[in-house]
């Protein structure tokens, strides 16, 4: 909470630069120079809900597609977008269509390049329309299940784009294998609030952080202390 308001009282909080945000420029930029579409999508409806505890996940993957919108327009990309979940396909319908139109693009904008998946077949349905398309860079950033998080990006690589990703921890080590580029762990968050630079999304991951540093210390000398016969740290967790 202090540095969430450090942060909206005007402290700068620098984070450092994720590489996975750097590739995805790159996997645009190579989708524009091959004359083949960028592709993005959130994961399976069924592994979770803007609503629920994996809806943070939803949320940090909107600013990533905020920021490859941004990029499409710029650089006069096609963007292919394939929402799994309906509560979010009106969010991101609006998102897609202001950013275009902020960017001085609104011609470039196509409303049926944003398409709703069936709930049933939410993973053949998004790789078919990957190959028909035939994308030259895909990201997923979002909650994935076990279909979404091997068969989605293997098709992509399988067809020559550039595969960036961003998901459950539990999800990364079968995401690697396909991708050129991962976010991992809280970097997926980490690289949302320095797109966003939300005070408070940028306020709270300084915070985790300075949590963790506090307790590698805290740890480091317990045990130093405990190695020393001196029990102190233990007797703090007896309340």
């Amino acid at each position: 909470m202090l540095f969430i308001e450090l942060a909206k009282r005007g402290w700068k909080f620098e984070l450092r630069k994720i590489e996975g945000v750097t590739a995805m420029e790159e996997g645009v930029n190579r989708a524009v120079e091959m004359g083949r579409p960028v592709h993005w999508t959130e994961g399976h409806p069924f592994g979770s809900k803007l609503y629920d505890s994996n809806g943070p996940y939803l949320v940090a993957g909107l600013a990533i597609l905020n920021y490859v919108t941004a990029l499409c327009a710029r650089l006069k990309a096609r963007l292919l977008v394939n929402i799994g979940h309906t509560e979010l396909f009106p969010v991101v319908h609006e998102l897609v269509r202001y950013i275009y139109v902020a960017e001085g693009a609104a011609d470039r904008y196509v409303d049926d390049d944003i398409q709703l998946m069936p709930e049933q077949s939410y993973a053949i349905a998004v790789v078919g329309r990957m190959e028909r398309n035939s994308v030259g860079c895909h990201i997923q950033t979002g909650y994935f299940w076990s279909q979404d998080m091997v068969l989605v990006p293997e098709v992509a690589q399988g067809i020559g784009a550039i595969v960036v990703t961003g998901a459950q921890i539990d999800a990364v080590p079968y995401l690697i294998m396909y991708s050129s580029s991962v976010f991992i762990a809280d970097e997926f968050f980490a690289a949302a609030a320095d797109i966003t630079k939300d005070p408070t999304d940028v306020g709270g991951m300084m915070g985790c952080e300075w949590l963790k540093v506090v307790a590698m210390f805290l740890a480091l000398a317990g045990s130093i202390l405990v190695t020393l016969g001196n029990n102190v740290l233990l007797g703090l967790t007896n309340f």
